[in-house]
């Protein structure tokens, strides 16, 4: 057979010297396959012949490859499914494209994806292979973004398992408020101690927590903290179940979200309380991811 170089591209290695009487139903299977590396392999697995359509393949020695089995050309961990393929390609089962790994004095191996086609009785097969590079970069891409994101969500869960601790661990009485519906998100249990008492705040709208007379000035409240840009937090002497409280309120959004932190001290034990953003239950919110959800948060807690 007469050797093709391997700068030759697909047209001149379908031509008879290479193919001999190969039926034109298969020269147009193998056409339509397309490719950057067409083989010409006899029944034994061994090269005849073969041509290269992509100059940018960064394999070494292409012409040597000629006259040795095609399983030699492969890395180790190939050579299994050059054997299928061979297999698959003599008994004429359905094609598909396997996955094979040429080894390159350049560093890595390089992937070219591969179909092989029997072209009939004289036992000959044609293998057509596909860079199959950007693929494998993008699969690695996508494998490093999938180990970020187990790294940023477990980061998550660490951050979530601290606030959680603080939050129902702390003796000062915490309250979330929901900023669109006004009412009770989440509530301590020493919330729940001091106006509560039976675990029953979540979902009471903030300002019914408190006496009729305290109710305005408990909305007022939460609007004043909304439009307030000083770092003091805004508070006000609320009376709720007889007893006067000092309630501070402080604005903070999650996942683009509003919510309010309210504390909540009672006035007889109470020194003038001046709350910043700096507050460390703020703060522990503020440092949560901002992919975590309040949903995703303060399900956690119940």
């Amino acid at each position: 057979m007469e050797h093709r170089s391997p700068n030759q591209n697909f047209g001149p290695l379908l031509q008879p010297a290479a193919l001999g009487d190969l039926e034109a139903s298969i020269a147009v299977k193998v056409l339509a396959a397309g490719g950057d590396v067409a083989i010409v392999l006899d029944r034994d697995g061994v090269i005849c012949d073969l041509a290269v359509g992509n100059s940018d393949l960064q394999l070494d020695d292409f012409e040597s490859w000629v006259n040795k089995p095609w399983s030699d050309t492969v890395t180790q961990d190939s050579r299994p499914k050059v054997e299928e393929m061979l297999r698959d390609a003599a008994s004429d089962k359905a094609i598909r494209w396997r996955e094979l790994n040429h080894p390159s004095r350049r560093g890595a191996s390089v992937a070219l994806r591969y179909v092989a086609v029997g072209t009939g009785d004289d036992g000959r097969i044609i293998a057509i292979g596909r860079d199959h590079r950007a693929a494998s970069v993008l699969q690695q891409r996508l494998l490093q973004a999938q180990q970020s994101m187990e790294r940023d969500y477990a980061r998550m869960r660490t951050s979530e398992s601290r606030y959680r601790m603080l939050f129902q661990s702390t003796s000062e009485a915490v309250l979330i408020i929901d900023g669109s519906t006004r009412r009770v998100a989440e509530a301590n249990p020493a919330a729940d101690r001091l106006i509560g008492g039976d675990g029953s705040l979540v979902g009471k709208p903030f300002s019914r927590l408190f006496a009729v007379q305290s109710q305005e000035d408990a909305a007022s409240l939460l609007s004043v903290a909304q439009a307030s840009t000083s770092r003091t937090a805004p508070q006000s002497n609320l009376t709720s179940n007889g007893r006067q409280l000092n309630v501070t309120a402080s604005l903070f959004r999650q996942d683009r979200s509003m919510h309010f932190l309210v504390r909540l001290v009672p006035v007889e034990r109470s020194e003038p309380i001046i709350v910043d953003s700096n507050h460390r239950m703020l703060a522990a919110i503020n440092l949560l991811p901002d992919g975590i959800t309040r949903k995703a948060v303060f399900s956690s807690l119940r």
